[in-house]
């Protein structure tokens, strides 16, 4: 099994969520129909940014909890934009 770390924007609202899931399409379907337990509090649209995948689901957890420790707005939109130019 597969796991991954993900990172959606809320445009509406200017709000990064970090998560992770062994069911990346599932999940994301939740959160943008509102089934999300955090996402679900803000309205407006979530936009699929990122992911990673990961072998097991606590390197995937370790990841998470890595970049849910930059705390900074700036640091994250500059890392996903590093990310689609080196991708692209």
């Amino acid at each position: 099994m597969t796991f991954y770390v993900y990172i959606i924007y809320n445009i509406h609202h200017d709000i990064f969520y970090i998560g992770s899931t062994h069911n990346l399409q599932k999940r994301i379907t939740e959160h943008k129909t509102g089934k999300g337990n955090y996402t679900s509090r803000y309205n407006g649209y979530w936009c699929f940014l990122y992911y990673e995948s990961f072998p097991t689901r606590s390197e995937a957890m370790r990841r998470e909890k890595e970049i849910k420790s930059w705390k900074s707005k700036t640091y994250t939109k500059k890392f996903i934009r590093e990310k689609r130019r080196s991708a692209g």
